[in-house]
């Protein structure tokens, strides 16, 4: 293998290459550097202003933040003031009261003779008065009872009002009376305040209460259960009522033994005229009403009968039983399939039956009214049924027209 042989020119030639290669690659080099750092300082710049941005969200977060704390503040402040305004103007009134009351006691002790010690005569008089009406207050607040304390607060307050009118009727009755009602304003103005607290936190409604008035002066018998069962059971009073009411009168609520009888005799009646075949002159619609709510009224009567619990006469009173005939000819199949199918009908749904024999009858009617009369086999084919039904259909809802003739 042999050597390459480079001339001088050819070596100055390479070198020159070379220095041109590792120039390029240094400008490369100083391209790419810079590059870098003008990327760098674009990221400096964008992180900084994403800095600035988030800077700027969280202050004005924390502006809105705080704006809506005071802004929930403010309205706290304001509700506080209006639930409270109340109780604001009955301490005033109380302020008042106490102001022109304990120093009449103090003066009217101390020239009765205690001395100094009469100054102590209004903590000793009206001290208990103002506890037992605190302690009002807040057995109301815990749902207990307060009849002790108001009785324990209008004795001391008559007490006090009696000393006050005393002492100041030595000089004047008009100066008596204001004295015994700075006793006593203080007192009620702290009794209405207490009520009106607990009206507001009351579980009931004012309907509600109502109507618990109205059921205990109505009903007393059974609002009186509703209460033990309430109170046994721990159930609402709502709940307790309806059975309450069904233990006393064995009914759902609203229906007594009374008023089941009252109906049901009022319904015998209208349906007693109705079967003595008195001229009907009730319009079409009023009439078929009145058939089925007869026909309902049948179907219901048994469960009627069992929330009475005695024995109610029924609505519609029954057919009595014609006397046998001494002859009487077989009927035949078709008309005892007939009649079977009929009867079945009747008993899956009466109120549907009776209004089919409405229509019967009323299509009878139209028919001679048209001067083409229907016999009443056609008009039981028309429907369905049997001949004796379409009859019978005719002669109960017929109206005018004399059923039997035809």
């Amino acid at each position: 293998m042999t050597e390459p042989v480079y001339t001088q020119r050819g070596a100055r030639a390479m070198d020159k290459a070379r220095a041109e290669a590792a120039a390029a690659e240094a400008e490369v080099k100083k391209v790419g550097a810079e590059r870098e750092r003008a990327l760098l300082a674009q990221q400096l710049r964008r992180e900084e202003t994403e800095t600035r941005s988030a800077e700027h969200k969280a202050k004005t977060a924390e502006k809105a933040r705080r704006r809506k704390a005071r802004h929930e503040q403010r309205a706290e402040l304001l509700a506080a003031l209006g639930t409270r305004r109340a109780l604001a103007v009955t301490l005033v009134v109380i302020g008042a009261s106490m102001a022109i009351a304990w120093p009449a006691q103090a003066a009217y002790f101390s020239g009765a003779g205690m001395g100094r010690a009469g100054l102590l005569a209004p903590i000793v008089i009206e001290g208990p008065q103002w506890l037992a009406a605190i302690l009002t207050g807040v057995a109301t607040v815990h749902q207990a009872r307060t009849w002790v304390y108001r009785l324990a607060t209008l004795v001391f307050a008559a007490l006090a009002a009696g000393i006050n009118f005393e002492h100041g009727a030595q000089t004047r009755t008009m100066l008596g009376i204001i004295y015994g009602l700075a006793s006593l304003t203080g007192v009620v103005a702290w009794e209405l305040y207490v009520h009106s607290q607990k009206q507001a936190h009351a579980k009931r409604t004012a309907a509600e209460r109502r109507r618990a008035w109205h059921r205990r002066l109505s009903y007393p018998r059974i609002y009186r259960r509703a209460v033990r069962l309430s109170r046994a059971t721990g159930m609402d009073i709502e709940q307790a009522w309806p059975i309450a009411w069904r233990m006393v009168h064995g009914a759902d609520v609203g229906l007594r033994a009374k008023d089941l009888v009252k109906q049901n005799t009022a319904m015998a009646e209208v349906a007693g005229a109705y079967d003595a075949q008195t001229v009907v002159t009730l319009p079409g619609a009023q009439l078929t009403a009145l058939h089925l709510a007869q026909a309902a009224h049948a179907w219901q009567l048994g469960a009627a009968h069992g929330a009475a619990n005695r024995q109610v006469a029924p609505a519609i009173p029954p057919v009595q039983p014609k006397a046998a005939r001494a002859s009487r000819l077989p009927m035949p199949r078709g008309a005892k399939k007939a009649a079977a199918d009929t009867a079945r009908k009747v008993q899956a749904d009466p109120i549907a039956a009776e209004q089919q024999r409405i229509q019967a009858a009323q299509a009878y009617a139209a028919a001679k009214a048209a001067s083409t009369p229907m016999s009443y086999q056609k008009l039981a084919d028309r429907f369905g049924m049997s001949r004796e039904w379409a009859r019978l259909a005719v002669r109960d809802h017929g109206g005018l027209h004399n059923a039997n003739a035809a």
